[in-house]
């Protein structure tokens, strides 16, 4: 028997309430509401509307097939950005906690046989939205359906697979707008700070994706302001996600600046281009690498010198340039070399390994060069 595909429904199986008999669905595991709302019609819509009106339990289906698993027509009313369905629904008691699982909503980097766990991927899908209702409007920018889903009691700070929340799915979306709608939401704002599976809060997931737009926007939210003259405005930083040492002296490697400083991205580039990001390289250069980088400087100059001073007091060969060319012009000089070459041999052997001020100069500096290149490699 063939193995299961990993993203067979079988292995996420829980029981659950339905209400369209399988046996009447269609290949994907939809129902009949769920292929309403896909037309996207009018007419369509309107079907929908009788249908829910009659049998308001068909709000609770959802998918079962291996691709769409777990969306139901609250899902994709949203998607489809049909706010007035989305209101019938909620009040036919539609599950806005419902997940949705399949396969075409997972990051392209986890559709493989063995997929490398939520902690590795880069969130790039074809339509990774965040599994729950309340992120799929907020990726999709729907402030209006935001708004009615929280009215139901949709918490914003619900964890998907990859432990993201409704902020880190903005970031993933690239939805501006909606981080400071959601941050700032009248009734249940969004916290910040927590972190997902990968050890990310949405700031540093922002700096990971280089999201550079969103990223100065998110510093200038969470920053605490002093006072303000004209455009002159005094404001403070909370360091706990930008700096790369925790308050505890450890270091954080999922810091905002150690992931910028790290990216391959263009974006990322533009991150340290003014505001704190600039300030605090500055700083750190300032208090810790200016130091430590000239002392290095320095060390590498004196080593340079002292190689350069050992090398010009090797002893030189003076003897014929060419010693293996022999013609029939020059073989008797062929022959005095061959008389010459034992006795110049004999003599650069000495001057190598005497005992006079160049040979034990020669020999110090390369024992301090060699001293010097051994204790660089050791304190890196």
């Amino acid at each position: 028997m063939e193995s299961k595909s990993p993203f067979d429904p079988l292995h996420k199986w829980n029981d659950h309430e339905a209400c369209w008999q399988m046996q009447f669905r269609g290949s994907l595991g939809e129902t009949l509401l769920h292929v309403l709302i896909m037309c996207n019609t009018k007419a369509h819509t309107r079907v929908a509307k009788i249908l829910l009106k009659c049998f308001p339990k068909l709000a609770v289906d959802v998918v079962e097939g291996e691709e769409y698993l777990g969306a139901s027509a609250l899902h994709l009313g949203i998607a489809y950005s049909n706010n007035e369905l989305v209101t019938i629904l909620l009040g036919c008691n539609s599950d806005f906690s419902q997940r949705a699982l399949g396969s075409f909503f997972l990051p392209r980097d986890q559709l493989v046989m063995n997929p490398p766990g939520p902690a590795k991927t880069d969130y790039e899908g074809l339509a990774y939205l965040g599994e729950y209702p309340l992120s799929w409007a907020a990726c999709l920018g729907n402030e209006t359906v935001y708004n009615k889903l929280i009215d139901y009691g949709a918490d914003p700070d619900l964890q998907d697979t990859f432990g993201n929340m409704v902020l880190h799915m903005v970031v993933v979306c690239n939805q501006l707008g909606m981080f400071s709608y959601a941050l700032r939401h009248p009734r249940i704002p969004a916290q910040d700070g927590v972190m997902n599976e990968a050890g990310l809060t949405p700031l540093t997931l922002a700096c990971k994706l280089a999201r550079s737009t969103i990223f100065k926007e998110m510093l200038e939210l969470t920053c605490i302001e002093f006072w303000r003259y004209s455009n002159i405005t005094c404001s403070a930083y909370p360091l706990n996600a930008l700096d790369t040492i925790r308050p505890s002296g450890e270091t954080n490697w999922n810091s905002a600046l150690m992931i910028i400083l790290n990216g391959t991205k263009s974006e990322h580039l533009d991150m340290l281009e003014g505001g704190i990001i600039q300030r605090l390289l500055e700083e750190k250069w300032k208090t810790f690498a200016r130091n430590q980088f000239l002392k290095r400087l320095a060390i590498m100059l004196l080593q340079l010198i002292l190689l350069s001073v050992a090398v010009y007091l090797r002893p030189c060969y003076c003897g014929p340039k060419d010693m293996n060319k022999v013609t029939s012009h020059s073989l008797s000089q062929s022959r005095e070399f061959q008389q010459y070459e034992p006795d110049m041999r004999d003599l650069l052997h000495k001057k190598f390994f005497s005992l006079d001020a160049d040979g034990i100069a020669r020999t110090a500096l390369r024992l301090v060069c060699w001293a010097g290149g051994v204790c660089g490699v050791s304190a890196e």
